[in-house]
């Protein structure tokens, strides 16, 4: 049975949360629900807590309040589900924006950046809709325009993980190797 459909439940002796940071499309959700599956651990995502809590999706929270309304109940969301037992938990691109976050998630858990090149975010968000930041019909600007402004925001992560030309699970077992390697030397 390969790795990628075996159910066992996978121990790496962590006691932390998993906090997965990375630019838009990396896949931070899909390798989250993955890891959260394989780890038995609860699985949250901080898009989707945000649009729970407003009862609204993140592009029109960005269109009727804006992006510094967005990015206060970022840090909110992300204040309170950080309370509490390990989890594995998705953050949008965008909350490495705030250094506050940043310290936060380091001294919660063990951060893993998903990175990408350019152009592999670029296939995968081009018939996706609903990225208020890149979406319009100046796409292609706005997504290498933001890209650049935010390169170097992800490494301070504890762990980083390029995702070009892997799929999800490899992804997800390249992160329980990680950890585990690092837990066997007492890093954490």
């Amino acid at each position: 049975m390969s790795a990628a459909n075996d159910k066992t439940e996978i121990s790496i002796g962590f006691e932390k949360s998993i906090i997965l940071i990375g630019f838009m499309g990396t896949g931070k959700t899909t390798v989250g629900r993955i890891l959260a599956d394989r780890l038995s651990m609860p699985f949250y995502d901080t898009d989707k807590l945000i649009e729970d809590c407003e009862g609204a999706s993140i592009s029109h929270i960005f269109r009727t309040k804006g992006e510094t309304y967005f990015r206060s109940l970022e840090t909110q969301v992300l204040t309170e589900v950080l309370v509490g037992e390990r989890k594995v938990l998705a953050t949008g691109g965008g909350i490495v924006l705030d250094s506050y976050n940043m310290s936060l998630m380091k001294s919660r858990g063990v951060v893993v950046a998903l990175t990408a090149s350019l152009d592999t975010i670029k296939a995968r968000l081009e018939s996706f809709s609903g990225r208020p930041l890149v979406d319009g019909p100046a796409f292609e600007e706005n997504l290498k325009r933001l890209y650049e402004s935010r390169a170097g925001l992800y490494e301070g992560a504890h762990i980083r993980i390029t995702v070009d030309n892997k799929v999800p699970y490899e992804i997800a077992d390249e992160i329980i190797y990680k950890i585990s390697l690092f837990n066997q030397y007492n890093i954490w």
